[in-house]
């Protein structure tokens, strides 16, 4: 195992390849988007899902074997999406529109949250441990979210 250093500091564990390894392909995803940049990130935990996004203001969800299994339309880009501790919500945040959709794993269902900004949203981060979600914008102002009490 090699031990690398993060941009953020916290340390990763990899394990050495040797020159006769392979890597095998498990699924390819032509063009998902359209044509332009694509965007993914996995689900934390059991690692069932795989989000990703681009130009077409599409989340499309796939499961490990490449089916997608949602499509949520945006009603704008994508300007961050990101899965919680436990990898049971997917928060969306897109621009030009001031709600956060949060889509439910183990139900497949998504909910439009208020998050009372008025500026685009550039960043959100769920915290490490427990449904606290903060959503950050291009001007600075912050909201925190907690999924348990809806507000």
């Amino acid at each position: 195992m090699l031990g690398l250093t993060a941009k953020d500091g916290s340390r990763i564990q990899a394990a050495k390849m040797s020159p006769l390894q392979v890597i095998v392909e498990v699924f390819k995803l032509d063009q998902p988007h359209g044509l332009g940049d694509v965007y993914i990130t996995w689900q934390n935990g059991s690692g069932s899902f795989l989000a990703t996004t681009g130009a077409d203001k599409v989340v499309a969800i796939f499961n490990r074997n490449g089916k997608k299994i949602e499509q949520i339309g945006l009603s704008g880009m994508c300007t961050g999406f990101g899965w919680d501790a436990d990898g049971d919500l997917l928060a969306i945040i897109m621009n030009d529109y001031h709600h956060v959709v949060l889509w439910d794993a183990n139900t497949g269902k998504s909910k439009q949250v208020d998050t009372g900004l008025r500026d685009t949203m550039s960043c959100v981060v769920w915290a490490k441990r427990g449904p606290i979600l903060a959503i950050g914008t291009a001007r600075g102002n912050l909201t925190i979210y907690n999924h348990n009490t809806a507000k």
